[in-house]
């Protein structure tokens, strides 16, 4: 007779006591190091393609996130804003700054033959949109093609002699270069990978089910540089668009998403007013005042 062992799923969600635990094994400064030593690092196994089977095969691997200290899986992050990354100079950016922003990231490379017209129009974003709650956080991959070669502190020199040159500032929050796919993908991209799976603007028939519905591709993994990941001012993934998409056409879903964002937080104040300046002690003291004998009435 013959007994079936059930096999251990690989899948299931970790428990507390798990997560508890790696937030006492890891460091917190080891990950901050390895995230600003990532890119430099692997040269040669990072900048694998898409389809390469062996960085496939990583992205099975649970990442995790630095915030505050601490490190949890990315499958446990609520919300956008509890996230945090390098910046180009090597300081921990909180995403809590952004809350109640809408927040676009993109994957850049200055070395791309789109580079000059994708940053110019993040820079138009940027002036636009920025007084009115857009934030525009850019991320450097040299994954994609070999376009991002240059060191952290060599990319605002390119930007600014080379591509889109001419003295160009950005206007927007400038990154660490980082990896996007593969087994050491920075955890806001497989965050963001996780909580949308395929671009919005794809229309390739081989992501149709036979009803005609649109279903993520086969793996989430971000195709090409300047892909645009649109996050709502509630701190949940909103759309995510394709390199074949150019910034200027997202301007009506940022709109959108400003708008609605200005009407909830509108409505919000309107609605705490009402309780702003309304004091208890008022109630005691009418009652007190009306009451035969001056004594106040419970």
């Amino acid at each position: 007779m013959s007994v079936n062992v059930p096999e251990n799923n690989s899948q299931q969600q970790p428990h507390k006591g798990i997560v508890d635990s790696l937030r006492v094994t890891i460091k917190a400064s080891d990950l901050a190091h390895d995230l600003t030593n990532q890119a430099s690092d692997c040269n040669g196994s990072s900048n694998r393609s898409v389809d390469d089977p062996q960085t496939a095969a990583g992205d099975d691997e649970e990442a995790y996130y630095l915030s505050d200290g601490t490190l949890v899986p990315v499958s446990l992050v609520r919300s956008f804003y509890e996230l945090s990354a390098l910046g180009v100079d090597g300081r921990m950016v909180q995403f809590s700054r952004f809350e109640g922003r809408v927040v676009l990231v993109i994957n850049v490379a200055t070395g791309d033959e789109h580079a000059t017209r994708e940053f110019t129009q993040m820079n138009e974003f940027a002036g636009t949109y920025d007084s009115r709650g857009l934030s525009i956080l850019a991320f450097p991959c040299n994954q994609l093609g070999y376009r991002e070669p240059w060191e952290d502190h060599e990319i605002p020199l390119c930007l600014r002699h080379v591509r889109p040159g001419r003295g160009f500032a950005p206007k927007f929050h400038l990154m660490a270069r980082c990896d996007v796919n593969g087994t050491r993908c920075h955890p806001v991209f497989e965050y963001l990978k996780q909580r949308l799976a395929g671009c919005s603007d794809d229309r390739s028939p081989t992501i149709r089910s036979l009803r005609g519905r649109l279903l993520p591709p086969k793996s989430p993994d971000v195709r090409w540089n300047f892909e645009k990941f649109l996050i709502g001012h509630d701190g949940r993934p909103f759309k995510r668009f394709s390199s074949r998409t150019p910034l200027k056409a997202l301007a009506g879903e940022v709109e959108n998403l400003l708008r609605k964002a200005s009407i909830e937080q509108s409505a919000n104040r309107q609605s705490g007013n009402k309780f702003v300046h309304y004091d208890p002690g008022q109630d005691r003291t009418r009652k007190k005042r009306n009451s035969p004998r001056g004594k106040e009435v419970s």
